[in-house]
């Protein structure tokens, strides 16, 4: 049996993480945050790190998966909310140029998407929700993947004429589920910022503030969740990203049928096995 060996790349709102595989299987992770990154020049800058402290002799190829709209044909970012700088990337041609091996890029909840399709391949009805410094949402409907604005789940009208949202319009689920909302809450409700970590923490150790917070939380998931089901009738929803990685938390929040939802089989890993598999699978 020959040896594949691939890197898969995951460039989200406030971190690139990574990890290099053999035959599907992750040998190596690295991450490094790009929250000071002010420049599509810095962000470039650790993005090669990130390929850098990964690549091996022998590498097939390198999947990339990024926030924001994507070219993934021509591998450029076409539009990026919640990284205002990486708006126009050119990931592709830049990542080749340098690495000298064929990249792949995707949208990172298709991606996702992906990833978690290999664990369901039974199912040809599938939705990926990524809750991370924005809402990812991608579907495979019928065994192909949606790329219309149908399913950009994120930014999808939660609550009418609510919050505003990056993208511009108001309500959106992603101004009330993403870890930047949930994080925006828990500075109105504790007085100070808060890291995501501490917020579930209180939570799991009953304190009252965190306990409404999330209460109010739930009820806008399951209303999500029901919406996404009325509009397409997934078999499957897959919550991913790493705040999701506290199953024990929000499995008591979704109110929803047990075998219609799952929690992602790669927690918040998700993201960069399936860009680790972009050049197996081009739909």
């Amino acid at each position: 049996m020959s040896t594949m060996k691939t890197i898969g790349v995951d460039i989200g709102g406030s971190s690139i993480k990574g990890g290099f595989f053999v035959n599907g299987h992750v040998h190596k992770r690295f991450r490094y945050s790009i929250k000071q990154c002010k420049t599509q020049e810095e962000i470039f800058s650790v993005l090669f790190k990130v390929i850098g402290a990964l690549m091996k002799n022998g590498v097939s190829y390198i999947g990339i998966i990024s926030a924001g709209d994507i070219d993934p044909d021509k591998g450029v970012v076409t539009k990026c909310n919640n990284i205002p700088a990486w708006n126009g990337a050119r990931i592709k041609d830049r990542v080749e140029e340098r690495f000298g091996v064929p990249v792949y890029v995707e949208n990172d909840a298709i991606g996702a998407l992906i990833g978690e399709c290999s664990r369901h391949k039974r199912l040809s009805n599938i939705t990926m929700i990524m809750f991370g410094t924005g809402i990812g949402g991608a579907s495979l409907i019928n065994g192909k993947i949606d790329r219309t604005d149908m399913t950009k789940w994120g930014h999808m009208e939660l609550v009418p004429n609510g919050r505003e949202c990056t993208c511009g319009k108001k309500g959106c689920a992603e101004a009330y589920l993403s870890v930047t909302a949930l994080k925006s809450f828990a500075k109105d409700m504790y007085g100070e910022s808060i890291l995501t970590k501490e917020i579930l923490e209180r939570y799991k150790k009953g304190d009252e503030i965190a306990k409404t917070m999330f209460s109010q939380y739930a009820v806008l998931l399951n209303l999500f969740l029901r919406r996404i089901d009325e509009k397409i009738h997934p078999e499957l929803i897959v919550l991913g990203g790493g705040i999701m990685e506290s199953k024990e938390v929000f499995e008591k929040l979704v109110d929803y049928p047990k075998n219609k939802y799952c929690f992602s089989s790669f927690g918040g890993d998700a993201g960069f096995y399936g860009a680790s598999k972009l050049g197996e699978r081009r739909i």
